[in-house]
């Protein structure tokens, strides 16, 4: 575990990583690494691996539930504490906690784990549980299983789970005793709508809000039918605003910007275009008297009519007086 706290630190303080950072730790560190792991960690897991004890003592003895609690128990505590310290620089620890278990390596059913997860969500806050369907390696022990899983069931878990942290819902709503494992056909949520037929129909609209559980972290009071039907979102009631009814201050105009023009205050003067700024006008020094016109026909015209030559007459000779001939 030093060796994983030096990586973490050395992408930190050499590299400048300042990404997410999710370190796994085990029972038996000591306070010290712990403290230290959580420096440079995001998130803290210490993996449960099996939700019974039972199964760990025949498949992994060196675990126990026991000290795992423990352990979480004081990574709690940190993270609580780091927490509480209101300060704007960066927390001292980790922000938040998590495990992982293995589904389908024993015996025990969906119940169990999602008992055992609502166990460690009410009690030390964990953000989530990983579920992680177990996968058969060749030349492995003859305590475990030759086949894997359905890769569905950890999807079940996945969903039941959500159900639990996010809409308040117990173990015993999603599963029952004659059905401890989650149907691999339908959605938890479907399943639960089947056995509760005589709940509905339901008004969403004026049906209690349900209960939250302590564990969960509901998004909003919402019904158990939910999933079913979106009930219509509440606006919030009007605050005006600190400073309501005093004269605000216009902001300045730069440079480059215009006055704003005004609105019109009757229908009459509604289609009406707002005035056009008038363009600003600038002295020039008058035309020489040479140049009389920029156009070279004209020179030519008027050189043509000074001379007594009109282009409009055919015999230009006949219409020239005489001293011109």
């Amino acid at each position: 575990m030093e060796q994983v706290i030096q990586v973490a630190k050395t992408l930190r303080e050499v590299h400048h990583f300042r990404g997410y950072i999710h370190l796994k730790t085990i029972p038996e560190a000591s306070d010290d690494l712990i403290a230290e792991a959580g420096k440079y960690a995001d998130r803290i897991s210490i993996n449960i691996e099996l939700p019974q004890q039972k199964s760990l003592d025949h498949l992994a003895p060196e675990k126990n539930v026991t000290r795992t609690r423990e352990a979480m128990q004081n990574i709690g505590v940190k993270i609580a504490e780091s927490k509480a310290e209101k300060s704007r620089k960066k927390p001292k620890f980790a922000n938040s906690q998590s495990t992982q278990m293995i589904v389908g390596v024993d015996l025990s059913d969906d119940s169990h784990f999602l008992r055992r997860a609502g166990d460690l969500y009410s009690n030390f806050k964990l953000r989530r549980v990983y579920y992680s369907a177990f996968s058969p390696i060749p030349d492995s022990s003859a305590r475990l299983p030759l086949q894997a899983p359905p890769l569905v069931r950890e999807h079940r878990l996945y969903q039941a789970d959500w159900l639990m942290r996010f809409y308040g819902y117990d173990v015993h709503e999603i599963t029952t005793k004659d059905n401890p494992n989650l149907d691999l056909d339908i959605d938890p949520k479907l399943s639960w709508a089947l056995r509760n037929r005589g709940t509905f129909p339901l008004d969403i609209n004026r049906a209690p809000p349900r209960t939250p559980r302590p564990h969960s972290r509901p998004r909003s009071q919402e019904c158990p039918a939910h999933h079913l039907h979106t009930p219509p979102q509440r606006h919030p009631p009007h605050r005006p605003h600190q400073n309501a009814g005093k004269p605000q201050k216009k902001p300045p105009l730069h440079h480059h910007q215009r006055p704003p023009t005004r609105q019109p205050r009757n229908r009459l003067q509604k289609n009406k275009s707002p005035p056009r700024p008038t363009p600003r006008t600038t002295r020039t020094q008058p035309p020489h008297p040479s140049s009389k016109s920029r156009n070279p026909s004209r020179r030519i015209l008027t050189k043509i009519w000074s001379v007594g030559v009109s282009p409009f007459v055919p015999n230009q000779e006949s219409a020239m007086p005489r001293h011109l001939t």
